[in-house]
């Protein structure tokens, strides 16, 4: 999916084919089964995709959306917005269930039992049963641009205005310092093998020990994001286009 001032489109990505287009906000975010899209405007909307109709209203106020995204089973959504907190809401009801204090960038875990994220002194994560603090990690100096976690492999990735750190999540030990810059995107591939980094320096695969596997310049502008199988990566081509790789290509390519 994609989205131009007030539109969206949706594409089958197997197979290239548009799907649909319709009215909708900027900033999106799809759940993982793909039968859900939440939007944004003077109030979050979240849409069943077969009707276009929208099935749910969180109201909110006036602060910018940046992101938002589902957890596994596609019941609950995380909202970061300009200057606050991480929101979390109950998709099926509506309702405000918890905000995260002191955590932006927020991601649920694989099995949907923890959200995790940081700001510039923090790395929380949060049970999801009762939204009780589950762990508090220092973290800093900078503030969170990107954030990344990988539970399984006891790993989070840390993306700021300055440089990408990668962090042991149960001590907050920095394992390494990985690309440089203004970080715009971090990710970890399925397995929790290889980190993704796209910050001022360009692309870069980087092993789980923090080693550089390879790195380019010629993949977009920064706007990236992989498919929640973990096939596809996408990436803003500049505007007109949206380009696409396979995941799996990209590795093997990078160990060669």
């Amino acid at each position: 999916m994609g989205s131009t001032p007030s539109t969206v489109d949706l594409w089958d990505v197997e197979t290239r084919n548009s799907v649909s287009s319709f009215s909708a906000g900027s900033t999106l975010a799809l759940s993982p089964d793909a039968h859900l899209l939440a939007t944004n405007g003077k109030d979050i909307q979240v849409l069943d995709l077969a009707s276009a109709k929208v099935i749910a209203r969180m109201p909110w106020g006036d602060a910018a959306i940046w992101r938002m995204s589902f957890d596994p089973s596609g019941t609950r959504l995380i909202v970061r917005a300009n200057g606050e907190n991480d929101t979390v809401f109950n998709v099926k009801t509506g309702e405000k269930v918890a905000s995260l204090t002191n955590t932006q960038e927020a991601q649920f875990s694989s099995d949907g039992l923890l959200a995790i994220g940081a700001n510039a002194k923090h790395i929380i994560s949060w049970n999801t049963k009762d939204w009780s603090q589950a762990r508090d990690l220092p973290n800093g100096p900078d503030y969170v641009t990107r954030f990344a976690v990988s539970p399984g492999k006891d790993l989070v990735v840390v993306g700021g205005p300055n440089l990408a750190r990668l962090i042991r999540l149960n001590t907050g030990e920095e394992v390494a310092k990985l690309s440089a810059g203004y970080t715009n995107f971090v990710a970890f591939d399925q397995t929790g093998s290889f980190i993704f980094t796209y910050a001022a320096s360009g692309f870069g695969v980087w092993d789980t020990t923090g080693k550089l596997i390879c790195t380019t310049k010629e993949m977009g502008n920064g706007t990236m994001a992989i498919s929640p199988n973990g096939r596809w990566l996408a990436a803003d081509g500049g505007g007109r286009d949206v380009k696409l790789w396979r995941v799996e290509n990209i590795l093997n390519s990078c160990r060669k």
